[in-house]
């Protein structure tokens, strides 16, 4: 192991799209990597001065967005253009409900979120809510189950010198099996040694 001199690692963010009111352009979307959930709890981190931060300490509710490889240029127009009305009619979206929250059908995953509580750290602001709904592309589903390897979110990865998307594959393996693979192979040897043991007797 060698001393990583950077100011900042991600190690594989999934990429998604925050869409929220906004008191100047009626509703808006900006792209993040920053979040994590726990159960019905979701926590997610933006730079306290931008406008989607701005708005979402007003009004405490947004959508999360989980994008897939195809809407990568979705990706980069929501996160590279500041303080400006980035809905437009070429972006295929719904309101949830009555309210201003956006909700984007390019989207593989949809989290609508009601946000509890916010914490500033340094230039950053972390916001913790309860998701209230989870939606999911028709595409992912069969018999209303998810198809986990269907679920396909681009990964953000770097540090402070170089960022790059990384692409998810379809490889699949279920959780616990590679325990359940080192038991056997415990046991396999384990017997093996008995029969040595067994064998020595003869």
């Amino acid at each position: 192991m060698q001393s990583l001199p950077t100011n900042k690692l991600y190690y594989g963010f999934p990429i998604f799209i925050l869409g929220y009111p906004d008191q100047q352009f009626g509703a808006n979307i900006t792209t993040c990597s920053s979040s994590y959930s726990l159960g019905n709890m979701v926590v997610f981190g933006l730079s306290s001065d931008t406008n989607a931060a701005e708005q979402i300490r007003h009004y405490r509710q947004c959508s999360l967005n989980i994008m897939g490889a195809d809407q990568m240029l979705l990706v980069e127009q929501a996160g590279f253009t500041h303080r400006n009305a980035k809905l437009t009619t070429a972006t295929a979206y719904h309101f949830w409900k009555n309210s201003k929250i956006p909700l984007l059908d390019q989207a593989q995953v949809i989290l609508v979120i009601q946000v509890d509580s916010i914490t500033q750290v340094d230039d950053y602001t972390n916001f913790t809510g309860h998701i209230q709904y989870r939606y999911a592309n028709d595409s992912l589903l069969e018999n209303g189950q998810l198809q986990h390897d269907r679920l396909q979110p681009v990964l953000y990865v770097g540090d402070e010198h170089k960022r790059i998307y990384r692409f998810v594959d379809q490889t699949t393996t279920n959780n616990g099996s590679y325990l359940k693979q080192a038991r056997k192979s415990t046991k396999k040897t384990a017997l093996y040694f008995i029969l040595l043991i067994d064998c020595s007797k003869w």
